[in-house]
């Protein structure tokens, strides 16, 4: 079998595209054949060595897609050889499995739990979820990390419900998934970035109220079309530092969420006043949104028909896995929503 796989050999260089070898597979591995394969910040602050030192270099990445699987290991009972799976960094059921290492003619390559950037890929199981074989392939890929996390946010970690305002910073693919489903829980949302393209994208998808960060102040914005009193629910994806002050300046007091989402570089600090804490704002992270796969992935499936033409609106390019290196370029410059990687060689 011939693998390919686009390789992190050295950070702020090029990936490159490598042939692997594939090792046995032990117990609680899955073999997949890696359709689509998403590339979100995570990647990007990798490839750029912002996340501090990679003790893992050369690895494979990505940790968002959807495959077939071809086999698998002892004993896994989550899927079998056919089944279709979206394949996620957020745990899910399953035996925890070791990561793969690959062979090449770099020497070993290394991987995570699930990787996605590849033909190819030895996953652990419980990163793992079967799937439908009636929904869209590239749609399915994106319910991987993407709309999972979405899902997560406005239902688990905050409660979205019909008539809630929520404030979303930042409008790439996990801003873009958000807006849609709290837009399907009947929020009231109001979108920010600094492009205009990227607004424009969301008023398509169905937000009602568009900030250019770029052009006017976002909090005093969003505290006029709010009566001066904020939004219930303020969520960071961009993964920047005014944005994440600002998110938190929108909330409003006595019981608002601020959730901060967004991937940052190492090291970064944000600057907040205790005040606002102490008039009962409440500021928290999150970790995918404190999604479960196996349950949240059914739920999207569930509500797929009646958001199916905003996700495939989310993605807005598609690159073949050759390309890697262009749609990484694609995705740091801002104008894209979720940006696919088509993995077939």
């Amino acid at each position: 079998m011939e693998v390919y796989a686009a390789v992190l050999v050295e950070p702020k260089r090029p990936l490159r595209i490598e042939r692997l070898g594939l090792p046995a597979l032990k117990a609680g591995q899955v073999l997949v054949e890696i359709a689509y394969g998403g590339l979100c910040g995570t990647q990007l602050l990798e490839i750029r060595g912002a996340k501090g030192p990679d003790p893992y270099l050369p690895h494979v990445l990505g940790h968002e897609g959807v495959g077939t699987v071809l086999d698998v290991g002892k004993q896994v009972t989550k899927v079998r050889a056919g089944d279709r799976v979206v394949l996620s960094w957020i745990q899910g059921c399953g035996m925890d499995a070791e990561p793969a290492q690959y062979s090449s003619a770099l020497g070993r390559v290394n991987a995570g739990k699930v990787s996605t950037f590849m033909t190819h890929a030895i996953v652990s199981e419980n990163r793992v979820t079967p799937v439908a074989q009636w929904v869209p392939v590239k749609e399915a890929a994106i319910m991987g990390c993407a709309m999972l996390t979405a899902m997560g946010m406005v239902d688990r970690a905050l409660g979205v419900r019909s008539g809630s305002t929520l404030a979303l910073f930042g409008l790439g693919g996990i801003g873009l998934s958000t807006a849609i489903m709290a837009r399907a829980r009947g929020a009231i949302v109001f979108g920010v970035d600094v492009r205009e393209t990227k607004l424009h994208h969301a008023q398509a998808l169905g937000v009602q109220h568009v900030v250019n960060a770029a052009k006017e102040d976002p909090i005093a914005r969003i505290r006029a079309l709010t009566s001066d009193q904020g939004v219930d629910y303020a969520i960071e994806a961009a993964g920047d530092k005014q944005a994440m002050e600002a998110a938190l300046g929108v909330t409003r007091t006595n019981g608002g969420v601020c959730l901060l989402a967004g991937n940052v570089p190492r090291g970064m600090t944000l600057q907040v006043d205790p005040y606002d804490l102490i008039r009962g704002k409440r500021l928290c992270g999150t970790w995918g949104g404190g999604a479960e796969p196996d349950a949240d992935l059914s739920k999207l499936v569930e509500v797929y028909p009646i958001i199916s033409e905003q996700m495939s609106r989310v993605i807005t390019h598609v690159f073949p896995l050759h390309e890697i290196n262009c749609a990484v370029v694609c995705a740091s410059e801002g104008l894209a929503g979720r940006v696919l990687l088509h993995t077939v060689h």
